[in-house]
């Protein structure tokens, strides 16, 4: 009995020491796996912490990188406006950089022209001048750096010029030949690259006229045209090529182009304020302006009429530029104004003279241009006509006068005019008028004709075209004897580099960015 309750006394020392034993190992097993969370808890906050510390510092440094890129593009726009400092040289953009202090401490910014496949750009003096810049801005906090990387397209006016036609309409038609109107022996050449965003038609056909005479031709499609790529086109030569840009050709708006062009030639703007219809006539380097006064004699009586008559003055063209303002305006311009800027919130009508210069013209129109429309004769009935209408009314006048007061006093001092003479003379001089709107020939127009919200028209009374075209849409209502780009050249290499801040306005835009 006695041994029994030892052994049990032992049994149950065994078991609390077993349990204590547990106990303790529970206790070190939990302690252990405590300190391995603390351990983990405590490397997780410290990556925590750095990562939150590199993150901030990224941050700051993209800032940094932000604001290089917007003085930078500050800094240009401010060029584009005054054009007095603007980098169009590829070999300038450093030193143009640091004279605009747009690197301050932190922040990186180069800038390298490129071409359009991606290509760097080193020098360029003479046009055509590239239009792609890259930007990359790198800013740098506490030793960690982020880079932006822009490309900034110029969008200059001038990029379009590279092209012989350039039609910038999205929908629709963009270049029109008309089918009809070809005689026996047409004479269509154009030289040079053409470009459409929306479609070309040979009448109903998507097609190029088959009587396209050519010594270099491209065709570029912008991504609204439905012309997709050659097997589209009809009468494509086989040696001409037919490519689809991905984007459509940058261009600034009319307002935009008389806006940079106010700024660029502030204080020398020939500003004139013509109604109706009026010619802006130019023989060798000299222009004068014509108005029309017709329509501001109706409702005079002769004395007031007289008075208008003996107040009209022509107006010599005396500044570079030349801007017409009044939006119902019909500008015949007669002969090509030498190394001058035109331009028209109506319409213009140009009528090419013998002769041609390397001096060109840029016309620049709200509306349309037409391009010898109509036969010159007709032409120059709207502006000859005047002349014959005047000297009718005026001997007209004459004749009342001296049927009047004058006939009475005249026939006391005993002479006599024969009214019939005043009728044969006018007879002689409306013939005269007549015989100079049929001898005058037509001939070749020499510049750049830009209408980005009208159609340019050309037609029969027209020889050539020593320049480009960009307009919203380009009409050829006649198919003979036209030529465009005649002398067959680079339309921009040849280009005044003087003249870049007409021709060349820049509206800086960033058309891509992405971070390194």
């Amino acid at each position: 009995m006695v041994a029994k309750r030892i052994g049990e006394r032992n049994t149950r020392q065994r078991t609390s020491r077993q349990q204590a034993g547990f106990t303790l190992v529970a206790v070190l097993l939990v302690a252990v796996i405590l300190l391995t969370l603390l351990a983990a808890v405590s490397t997780m906050v410290l990556a925590e912490s750095r990562q939150t510390g590199l993150t901030a510092r990224q941050q700051q440094a993209y800032s940094l990188a932000e604001a290089g890129l917007e003085r930078f593009m500050a800094a240009l726009q401010q060029a584009a406006d005054r054009s007095s400092d603007f980098p169009y040289d590829p070999g300038s953009l450093g030193g143009w950089i640091d004279r605009h202090a747009v690197n301050e401490p932190g922040v990186s910014v180069t800038a390298t022209y490129m071409r359009e496949d991606g290509q760097p750009v080193s020098a360029n003096q003479v046009p055509p001048y590239p239009h792609l810049i890259q930007v990359r801005s790198t800013g740098i906090a506490d030793h960690v750096s982020k880079t932006i990387v822009a490309t900034v397209d110029l969008q200059f006016l001038g990029g379009l010029f590279g092209y012989a036609l350039a039609a910038l309409s999205k929908d629709g038609w963009g270049i029109q030949f008309d089918r009809d109107l070809v005689n026996l022996y047409p004479d269509l050449t154009i030289n040079g690259r053409i470009y459409s965003n929306s479609d070309i038609r040979w009448g109903n056909s998507r097609a190029l006229p088959p009587i396209l005479q050519t010594n270099s031709l491209a065709v570029e499609l912008g991504p609204n045209s439905p012309i997709q790529g050659r097997q589209d086109l009809q009468n494509v030569p086989s040696r001409v090529p037919v490519t689809r840009l991905e984007a459509p050709l940058a261009y600034p708006t009319y307002e935009q182009m008389v806006a940079s062009l106010k700024k660029r030639a502030a204080g020398d703007v020939q500003t004139i304020n013509a109604q109706i219809r009026g010619i802006l006539l130019s023989i060798g380097p000299w222009s004068v302006y014509l108005p029309s006064f017709l329509a501001d004699l109706s409702g005079l009586d002769w004395v007031q009429a007289i008075l208008k008559l003996l107040s009209w003055r022509p107006i010599w063209i005396a500044s570079d530029t030349v801007y017409f303002t009044d939006p119902n305006l019909d500008l015949f311009v007669i002969g090509n104004p030498r190394a001058k800027t035109i331009i028209s919130e109506g319409n213009l009508h140009l009528i090419g003279l013998q002769g041609d210069s390397a001096q060109r013209t840029i016309y620049v129109a709200k509306k349309d241009v037409l391009i010898g429309v109509d036969q010159i004769p007709n032409v120059l009935k709207n502006v000859l006509g005047d002349l014959s209408k005047i000297i009718g009314w005026l001997l007209r006048i004459i004749e009342d006068i001296l049927n009047g007061i004058l006939s009475v006093v005249l026939g006391l001092l005993g002479i006599h005019i024969d009214i019939d003479l005043l009728s044969q003379i006018s007879y002689i001089l409306q013939w005269i008028l007549r015989l100079l709107q049929n001898v005058i020939p037509p001939d070749r127009v020499t510049g750049y004709i830009y209408a980005p919200n009208g159609t340019v028209t050309f037609g029969g009374a027209f020889m050539g075209l020593h320049g480009g075209v960009a307009a919203k849409q380009i009409k050829f209502h006649f198919l003979n004897a036209i030529k465009i780009n005649y002398q067959d050249t680079d339309l921009m290499a040849d280009f005044d580099p003087s003249r870049r801040p007409e021709l060349y306005i820049p509206q800086p835009v960033i058309v891509e960015r992405h971070t390194e």
